[in-house]
C-alpha cells in the first residue's frame, strides 16, 4: 500500500502521484491535502504565479485533471464573469515510457 510522503497516511487509490514533471528520479504521492499544501508553498518546482489582470496569486484546483491527465491547473481566486483572469495548468508526471535521465 503507498503512502503519502509528506503526512504517511496509507491509501489505495486516492493519493496524487508526482514527479514534478520528470525532476525526481521516482515518483512520490501526497494525500490530497498534502499536495494542495505543496503546490500552494510554491517551492521546488510547484511556482504558480500570479493574476496579471489583478496581481493575485493564482490558487491550485484539486479535479479529476490531475489524477486523469497528471495537470495541476491554477487559477485566479478572482475570477468572474466581467474580467478574464488568468489560468494555466501544469504538469505534476512525466507521461510513462519518457523520461530525461
Amino acid at each position: 500500500m503507498k503512502k503519502c510522503s509528506k503526512c504517511k497516511i496509507e491509501s489505495e487509490n486516492s493519493l496524487i502521484e508526482t514527479d514534478e514533471f520528470g525532476k525526481l528520479k521516482e515518483s512520490v504521492y501526497y494525500c490530497e491535502r498534502c499536495f494542495i499544501e505543496k503546490v500552494t508553498e510554491r517551492k521546488d518546482n510547484f511556482k504558480p504565479q500570479t493574476c496579471s489582470q489583478c496581481n493575485s496569486a493564482l490558487s491550485p484546483l484539486v479535479n479529476e485533471d490531475i489524477f486523469d491527465e497528471g495537470i495541476v491547473f491554477y487559477r485566479c481566486p478572482n475570477q468572474n464573469e466581467g474580467m478574464s483572469h488568468d489560468e494555466y495548468g501544469e504538469y505534476i508526471i512525466q507521461p510513462k515510457g519518457e523520461s530525461h535521465f
